[in-house]
């Protein structure tokens, strides 16, 4: 998102929303106290240091609170977010086709311009969802081979994470942060409960040990019905989590704290004033009925 229509968005929000903290909201909830009309909490995702250059000073200038969930792994440069580097590996490829088997088929992709390879990431990306967490590792490692890409240890610097630093700095200036897991898996196709236990469990002691606080909130990745299920839920709330995310919005209930539903925004400022004031939940309404 580019910062000047971020903060466009920003004074929208100010002018016309009470902005509070997730954290704050989640205890109102926790509480059954009545919420304020348009009430609004702002959560970013997977810790990109994007965030810390482009949107944290303008949160900062207008005293702005936020949630940034981090994936540890991501952060201490161990690991690339695994979206990323499909995509890092069709832009780099000098490749101009390719044919792979998803799902049982031999697919083949053009890859001669940007909107070819976003169509492939798009493609391979699905694909990588629905197999377990280990099969899509070596997947994603073959990828890379065939295409002829040598992958860098760590994430080049288009898709970097913030350092423990920044996120020190923001820490004292209105942001708040969660987890997003160690690894940031599909959760549901993690293979064994130990494994589950240490992306949710692990990633919060790293967390608070490293800022010092407790950390209270947790984000399902990807964050769809099929990324999270009742044994998930109920491993993030034994972990000492009080809450999380998800990342979709629809119209049943919206109370229960281990399932918030959120609405994603982007550049668009007419979808955006459309989730803001309403239009987008009246169309579901209206779609539904």
């Amino acid at each position: 998102m580019e910062a000047a229509i971020f903060e466009e968005q920003l004074k929208i929000l100010l002018n016309n929303f009470n902005v509070v903290s997730l954290n704050y909201l989640c205890a109102l909830l926790a509480d059954g106290a009545q919420i304020p009309p348009n009430t609004v909490a702002i959560t970013v995702d997977d810790g990109y240091e994007d965030f810390y250059f482009f949107a944290y000073p303008v949160l900062k200038k207008h005293s702005i609170p936020a949630t940034v969930y981090i994936t540890t792994e991501f952060v201490e440069q161990k690991i690339w977010l695994w979206p990323d580097l499909i995509e890092y590996i069709l832009k780099t490829t000098k490749y101009k086709d390719y044919s792979t088997a998803l799902s049982g088929d031999i697919i083949s992709f053009k890859l001669t311009d940007s909107e070819y390879k976003m169509k492939a990431w798009n493609d391979i990306a699905d694909h990588c969802l629905i197999l377990s967490d280990s099969a899509k590792n070596i997947f994603i490692k073959e990828l890379a081979q065939d295409m002829g890409v040598a992958v860098p240890d760590k994430p080049t610097e288009e898709y970097r994470a913030l350092s423990w630093e920044q996120i020190y700095d923001m820490q004292h200036n209105g942001i708040d942060f969660g987890s997003d897991t160690c690894t940031h898996p599909k959760l549901t196709k993690i293979e064994t409960q130990d494994e589950l236990l240490y992306e949710i469990k692990v990633s919060k002691q790293k967390i608070q040990e490293k800022l010092d606080t407790e950390i209270s909130s947790f984000c399902y990745p990807n964050g769809t019905k099929a990324d999270f299920n009742d044994n998930i839920k109920n491993i993030v709330k034994n972990a000492g989590y009080k809450n999380a995310v998800a990342a979709y919005f629809d119209l049943d209930t919206h109370d229960d704290l281990f399932e918030l539903q959120r609405h994603g925004i982007s550049n668009d400022m007419l979808h955006f004033n459309k989730i803001m004031y309403g239009v987008e939940s009246l169309s579901k309404v209206i779609r539904r009925s």
